[in-house]
C-alpha cells in the first residue's frame, strides 16, 4: 500500500493520513485490552508524522505488536493445556509420565498437574486412564482380544490398573461388560 502511494504521488497527505488513521484503529481493535484506558499514543505519532516512510514505520510496529500477542497466547496455559491433551490422545497406547508431559509443553510437574486440574476439572493421571479404557471399549467390541492383551494395546502396565479404571467408569469388569452389554 505504502510503495502504491509513493508512486502515486496524486494522494494526498489528507487521504494518506485517513487510511492511516483507519489501519491504525483496525489493529488496536485486534489488540489485547490490558486496561481500561484508550492509549492515544499511537494516534497522536500518526498524526505528527511528517514523512511516509514514518507512517510506514509507525504501522508495522504495531502489526509487530499485534503478532507478538498472538504469540503470547500460543504460549498461554490453556493452549499448553490442548497441546498435552491432545499428545495424550495420540500416545496414549504408550507409557506417559507426568515428567514427560510437563517437559512436551516446557512446565515443571507441580504446576502442569495444578494447572490441568483447573482447567479440565481432572488430575492428569486418571484422565489418561479414562481415555485409555474409552479406547479400549472398541478393542472390547472386536471381541478378538484377551482383556489382558486389550490393557497392554491402550497402555495399561498392570491388568490390575486397567480392571480398577474400567470397572470405575462402567460399574463392571472389562470381560462382564462385553458380556453383558456387549453380548459377546
Amino acid at each position: 500500500m505504502f510503495a502504491a502511494i509513493k508512486e502515486k504521488r496524486s494522494v494526498g497527505r489528507h487521504a494518506t493520513l485517513e487510511t492511516c488513521v483507519n489501519l491504525h484503529c483496525l489493529i488496536q481493535s485486534h489488540m489485547k485490552e490490558d486496561s481500561g484506558e484508550e492509549d492515544n499514543t499511537g494516534m497522536k505519532e500518526i498524526m505528527a508524522a511528517e514523512r511516509l516512510e514514518h507512517l510506514h514505520l509507525l504501522l508495522v510496529r504495531e502489526l509487530e505488536s499485534l503478532q507478538e500477542s498472538y504469540t503470547e497466547d500460543a504460549t498461554s496455559t490453556n493452549y499448553k493445556i490442548k497441546r498435552v491433551i491432545d499428545y495424550i490422545h495420540q500416545n496414549y497406547h504408550q507409557d506417559l509420565t507426568l515428567q514427560e508431559l510437563a517437559g512436551y509443553v516446557g512446565l515443571n510437574n507441580s504446576y502442569l498437574s495444578r494447572i490441568f486440574k483447573e482447567q479440565t476439572g481432572s488430575m492428569l493421571i486418571p484422565y489418561i486412564n479414562r481415555y485409555r479404557v474409552k479406547k479400549s471399549l472398541e478393542l472390547l467390541k472386536e471381541g478378538k482380544l484377551k482383556t489382558y492383551e486389550i490393557a497392554e494395546k491402550v497402555g495399561f502396565n498392570s491388568i490390575d490398573n486397567y480392571y480398577i479404571s474400567f470397572k470405575k467408569m462402567y460399574g463392571l469388569p472389562p470381560n462382564e461388560y462385553r458380556k453383558t452389554v456387549m453380548g459377546k
